[in-house]
């Protein structure tokens, strides 16, 4: 067994010595004497220095006290609870001011932060936090900075399952870390995956928004192109209304209304005709992958394969939400409702397009069971829609993988040396030889319509399907899927394709084309500031709007809308670890290490350290003088372990 410290051999004697002295009426001379003995042999063992008598002397004290002096089960339950009270008080003061240490649950801030990162949240970076609220004691609004990580509870906000508990006991809402993207006043406007805008003082701050080093994360203005309806959630299924509101962003935009046999709508935004042009949204699109022999429903998509006979695939591309031909409809809950329109065009795929979407596949972390994918961190074992999952062919072995930029990796999970964490994830890049190496139209079709959170709600044929989170836009005329350029605006199919939307356009005035309506700017280059100012978001004063780097899977601003500023915690401002030892400061605006609030709360952590210090230095002196342990020794400060296990207390 291991010895114990000579500290720990310290505070045994001076607790012992205590003990006796308050409780020696309760026990017989022999006890008395024995108890004493021992306690002679310890003191002079820790006088001695002597580690090892002073841990065997200690050991055979703690059962004599047990046993001398017997705690009832109430006294036992009333000093563990005080002990308990007391670590968690310091632990909860300490992580929800100072710094706290986080593990990542999902992908929805990949790549800057993956599944099983560790991070350090830096509490105190623009404000002081009050524990356990959504409150602050003081904040600073101008040290919040756009394109940094922020850290907030999600609490008020409306997204399911925010609500968790802290430490098995304490109930508590749970807390997310996004990309700060909009100040308060600030508006935003989306194109070619970039976003534009002004503060409010109208300055054009596109430039922060699109920086070098951030150019790989892309921004989508919204999660599903029609948006939501809100409080849909409250009516019962196979009923059916005749008014909606619909919202983006969680705001709302429009009303659709049924009006006998037609739907009539109105948009809720000053100086705006239709959803689309909104925010920028008719700059994006949402894709999938669909045969030829399905395309056979209207005499647009019958001339497009009389042009492209031998065209096996389509890239089904879902563009321009418009309140404008609105007609009831009838969703996959059974509920009867009003839709907005939108419009949908077709893409030829050949072969050597489908490989060059392969070699750009990027997917969140899913898990293969006997072939069938899941996404990561889900049990479809008792799922009313196993039957739907999707499977690969060619024997792919059970474990955990994911797709970036083309490359599949696997998961290999191993145990931390260090014991601070239950195990580690480290993705490896499978061999050339491994099934999700090898490239196959079908491969392509299923990982790519599944979406990057590999949904196993999307259905590939029916209307009534759940469409998978691929988006497309232009940018500078070439067409984007996965942030990646995938057809160049030289290529002959692209050309082909815009020709065919102008075509559409000139025979039917009122159709949508998705062609590349350029970026927000003027003539020379200068922002277009009235059209931001005009058709842009503006955040709410004391409000902030936070995407997630993933934007296809990522519950974000997207789905619960602004952030109050009371809602804002701190800053991920340090990789602890990450798969593949990615280590050190996140890929962010970077914060400074100096502020005011850091400077109070670290200051007062710092003196309340001190004066433990000081008090427990002069109590041990105190203890030592009286019971004749020499002085150099009579001292028990905070130790670093001692520290680290008190604010450390708990896995959030």
């Amino acid at each position: 067994m291991k010895n114990y410290s000579l500290k720990k051999s310290l505070s045994i004697f001076f607790h012992a010595t205590k003990t006796l002295e308050q409780k020696q009426h309760s026990i017989g001379s022999e006890e008395k004497k024995n108890l004493e003995f021992r306690l002679s042999k310890l003191q002079d063992a820790i006088n001695k220095r002597d580690k090892a008598a002073a841990s065997k002397e200690a050991k055979e004290i703690e059962p004599l006290l047990k046993k001398y002096f017997p705690l009832s089960g109430l006294k036992k339950s009333i000093n563990g609870f005080a002990m308990l009270c007391v670590a968690l008080f310091f632990a909860i003061v300490i992580r929800q001011t100072c710094f706290e240490f986080y593990e990542i649950p999902t992908g929805s801030m990949r790549p800057t932060f993956k599944e099983c990162d560790r991070v350090v949240v830096s509490k105190a970076q623009f404000g002081i936090n009050v524990p356990l609220t959504a409150k602050h004691l003081s904040f600073s609004p101008e040290a919040v900075k756009r394109m940094g990580t922020i850290v907030f509870t999600a609490e008020g906000l409306d997204s399911p399952g925010i609500y968790t508990t802290y430490f098995f006991i304490f109930p508590g809402v749970k807390k997310f870390v996004k990309r700060m993207i909009g100040l308060p006043e600030d508006t935003l406007y989306f194109y070619g995956g970039r976003i534009y805008g002004i503060d409010k003082e109208g300055n054009d701050i596109s430039k922060i928004l699109q920086q070098d080093r951030l150019a790989h994360i892309e921004h989508i203005p919204y999660l599903y192109i029609n948006g939501r309806i809100k409080d849909i959630d409250k009516v019962h299924a196979h009923a059916e209304l005749s008014q909606v509101t619909i919202q983006q962003n969680h705001i709302s935009i429009a009303t659709l209304e049924k009006s006998g046999k037609k739907v009539k709508g109105t948009m809720l935004q000053e100086g705006v005709d239709d959803v689309h042009e909104l925010w920028g949204m008719g700059n994006y699109a949402m894709t999938k992958i669909v045969a030829a022999d399905t395309l056979y429903h209207s005499k647009e998509a019958v001339d497009l394969l009389i042009k492209n006979p031998s065209t096996k695939y389509f890239l089904e591309i879902t563009h321009h939400s418009s309140i404008k031909d609105a007609k009831m409809f009838y969703d996959f809950r059974g509920l009867i409702r009003p839709e907005a329109s939108k419009k949908v065009s077709y893409l030829p795929l050949s072969t050597e397009s489908l490989q060059t979407i392969w070699n750009h596949l990027y997917t969140m972390r899913f898990n293969a069971k006997k072939g069938y994918l899941e996404r990561f961190g889900t049990d479809y074992s008792n799922n009313y829609m196993l039957k739907d999952r999707a499977k690969i062919k060619g024997g792919l072995e059970d474990g955990s993988y994911e797709f970036f930029n083309g490359i599949a990796y696997k998961i290999k999970y191993q145990n931390n040396p260090f014991g601070m964490i239950p195990s580690l994830s480290i993705p490896e890049q499978v061999e050339n030889t491994h099934v999700l190496a090898q490239f196959s139209e079908n491969k392509c079709i299923t990982l790519y319509n599944m979406g990057m959170d590999l949904s196993i709600r999307v259905d590939r044929s029916s209307h009534l399907g759940v469409a998978g989170h691929r988006y497309a836009y232009f940018r500078d005329g070439d067409l984007y899927l996965m942030g990646a350029k995938i057809f160049s605006k030289q290529s002959e199919v692209l050309q082909n394709f815009v020709a065919n939307e102008k075509e559409l356009l000139e025979t039917n005035p009122t159709y949508l084309p998705f062609v590349d309506a350029g970026p927000p700017l003027l003539a020379d280059g200068s922002l277009d500031i009235e059209k931001i100012k005009r058709y842009g978001m503006q955040v709410p004063k004391k409000s902030y709007y936070t995407l997630g780097d993933n934007h296809a899977q990522s519950g974000d601003s997207r789905e619960f809308g602004f952030v109050p500023e009371e809602n804002l915690r701190g800053v991920a401002s340090f990789l602890l670890w990450g798969p593949g030892g990615r280590f050190g400061a996140p890929l962010q605006e970077p914060y400074p290490w100096f502020t005011k609030h850091k400077a109070f709360v670290w200051t007062s952590l710092l003196i309340a350290v001190a004066i433990y210090y000081i008090r427990e230095r002069r109590r041990y002196a105190f203890l030592g003088k009286k019971n004749g342990i020499k002085k150099s020794i009579a001292n028990e400060p905070m130790t670093v372990k001692r520290f680290l296990k008190i604010i450390t207390i708990g896995d959030y």
